[in-house]
């Protein structure tokens, strides 16, 4: 049997049999019923929102982190590059 915040019970509450007057009890009940059948919803769908906003974080988390090695890297590879010209221009002098 499903819960009454369910969005199959949520439906069978918005086409309710309109043949009849509903008794003020009832409305009620099944206005609060709606309201935490929504509530339901809506508080999944921001779980699932913020689920995947921590999922992008990561992955740009883990993309920075790689550019931020390439970068170093090339950096390494520039100073690499720089101090072997100076070697070639010290010893081009001594000659």
């Amino acid at each position: 049997m499903s819960s009454p915040s369910t969005p199959s019970m949520a439906s069978s509450l918005l086409a309710p049999d309109t043949s009849k007057p509903i008794p003020k009890g009832r409305l009620r009940t099944r206005v609060n019923l709606l309201e935490k059948a929504l509530k339901s919803v809506v508080d999944d769908a921001i779980g699932q929102m913020v689920k995947r906003e921590d999922e992008i974080e990561k992955i740009n988390g883990a993309k920075l982190d790689a550019f931020r090695q390439q970068m170093l890297e090339i950096e390494k590879e520039k100073l690499s590059v720089t101090k072997q010209c100076f070697e070639m221009l010290k010893s081009l002098q001594k000659k």
